[in-house]
């Protein structure tokens, strides 16, 4: 989590026994730095404990709350900046480090610095943006050891802010305000459509090479769940789901990211995560008129990992006096079809486990999902043998 600048130099014997050459100082050319953060607010942080973030540059420490919310959502609403004097060259400043700050059983009710956002202090400088006026929904990232964040997979927070460096001399004309809390006045009810067709590719979570998938949307403290669809890769759901939000009518940006988790259902044991994406308010579409269907990629740690994606679409639609909707089917035309599928043969089968293969066959999800009648499978074969059917 952190760097050391050294410099390595090869000196005469007679040098290294020199303690006045030895231990001399250096001192590099320096300059004035100041770094300003403007801290929004935080999203699907640890709930029901005090949330400190603390931004440690070059030595200096800018602290913002503590501040306590049981929804797990947060609203700082504060700027706050520090002026530190480092080398001149900008390969040789910190990095700029952003830090979760909550107390933990582990430690005595101690606070830990649980996760992270790291900034280069190189790329900072490089940086033309507004972030005053432009902030990001940035995911942190969980500090190994501390076992904060017990489920696998789902993020450990995300933050709302903007970071600037500069150096001193050139700041003097940017505007700096350390009350932000006007941005978040004239909040309104908001209807989260969510559009959900199909699922594709779903990664296996089961013995069977399958799995029961559902999904869950998350946005700030509110949440749904979709149907489960039993033993399908590539289910079929077809419905429209809702979820009430409160946001700034001004710049719904403000708002926390839509999380969506893809889970498998498990009856014996607890359900697990298999795949996760997000969407930022502030790009989706304001009218179901407008309404915008795309293939949405699944990621497990990063994008691509994964060959999963779901059909669906997110809709933002502000309120006006009525209830959201309840799930309701969506009604597509279309005709029916025939899917003829000539299964030929399989070469070089290995076993799963110890063991050897006895009449293998295949089966090939049409999507139907929990109706075994309607699965197509082949009949058993062994001939020529059960390696190649």
């Amino acid at each position: 989590l952190g760097r050391v600048t050294l410099t390595p130099n090869r000196v005469p014997k007679r040098i290294k026994q020199d303690e006045l050459r030895k231990n001399a100082n250096i001192s590099p050319v320096d300059d004035d730095y100041v770094l300003r953060v403007w801290l929004f607010a935080g999203s699907y942080l640890p709930r029901g404990r005090p949330i400190m973030i603390e931004v440690e540059f070059g030595g200096a420490r800018l602290s913002f709350g503590p501040a306590t919310r049981l929804s797990g959502d947060f609203e700082f609403k504060r700027a706050k900046e520090a002026l530190r004097r480092l080398p001149d060259d900008p390969a040789q400043l910190p990095d700029v480090y952003v830090y979760l700050v909550v107390p933990l059983l582990a430690t005595g009710s101690r606070p830990v610095r649980v996760a992270y956002i790291r900034y280069a202090a190189v790329d900072l400088l490089e940086r033309t943006d507004r972030p005053w006026e432009d902030p990001v929904w940035t995911p942190l990232e969980e500090t190994p050891g501390f076992n904060a964040f017990p489920d696998e997979g789902q993020a450990a927070g995300h933050l709302l802010l903007g970071v600037l460096m500069r150096r001193a001399r050139d700041v003097v004309d940017l505007p700096f305000d350390p009350d932000l809390s006007g941005l978040f006045k004239h909040q309104a009810r908001f209807e989260l459509v969510f559009r959900l067709y199909l699922g594709k590719n779903l990664p296996a979570a089961d013995d069977t090479g399958s799995l029961d998938p559902y999904l869950m949307l998350h946005c700030g403290n509110r949440r749904l769940r979709t149907d489960v669809k039993m033993q399908t890769s590539h289910p079929r759901w077809y419905t429209q789901y809702s979820l009430e939000v409160k946001l700034p009518v001004l710049n719904v940006d403000l708002g926390p990211r839509v999380l969506l988790y893809l889970w498998d259902r498990d009856t014996l044991t607890h359900d697990e995560l298999c795949a996760r994406t997000s969407f930022n308010l502030g790009t989706l579409s304001r009218s179901l008129a407008d309404e915008h269907v795309e293939e949405v990629d699944l990621r497990w740690h990063k994008p691509g990992d994964l060959n999963a994606s779901l059909l669906c679409s997110l809709t933002l639609v502000e309120l006006s006096g009525y209830d959201i909707s309840p799930p309701r089917p969506i009604e597509l035309k279309g005709a029916h079809c025939v899917v003829e599928i000539i299964a030929v043969g399989c070469r070089g089968l290995e076993p799963r486990i110890a063991g050897s293969l006895n009449k293998p066959y295949v089966t090939f999800d049409l999507g139907a999902g929990g109706d075994y009648r309607r699965l197509r499978r082949t009949e058993p074969s062994s001939a020529p043998s059960s390696m190649n059917p």
